[in-house]
């Protein structure tokens, strides 16, 4: 399921340590920014962040881990990831959000997205937009933004 919000020049800073209280709460938090356009694909096994985005968190080339090995499609091209970032990711909002340490492998062109998540315990649904997931407060959502998801 296409989390599908905005542009990678739209991620903005929310300077807070929780996700914002917003009307339509389809916003990850990677590193204390407001990440759009993710794709939640559980059949994917790696992590992966877009390194715009990943630039646009202020952080830079050099805290990334090296990375040995290349990362391959499903159309069998490989790519050779510019290294590895664990960075805590929130989904949700309060009080039914959870935070998760992710290692997301950092590669230079990514179109569509600013990241994939691939190994989350929550359940997607294309048919309904929205994602729920198990918090220590019940089960928490993620709903899609259907005029984004459009663009």
């Amino acid at each position: 399921m296409g989390v599908s919000l905005r542009s990678p020049a739209s991620v903005a800073s929310s300077g807070a340590s929780h996700v914002p209280p917003l009307r339509d709460p389809t916003i990850e938090q990677v590193e204390r920014v407001c990440v759009r356009r993710i794709l939640v694909d559980n059949g994917s096994a790696p992590d992966v962040l877009a390194y715009d985005c990943y630039l646009l968190m202020g952080l830079t080339t050099n805290q990334l881990t090296p990375v040995e090995s290349p990362l391959f499609g499903f159309s069998g091209v490989s790519v050779q990831p510019m290294g590895r970032a664990r960075l805590p990711i929130t989904l949700g909002m309060s009080p039914r959000s959870v935070t998760k340490i992710v290692d997301f492998l950092v590669i230079w062109n990514m179109p569509g997205y600013n990241a994939i998540l691939g190994r989350l315990k929550a359940v997607p649904s294309s048919l309904h937009q929205k994602m729920k997931f198990p918090t220590p407060h019940g089960i928490g959502e993620v709903l899609d933004d259907q005029r984004e998801s459009r663009r």
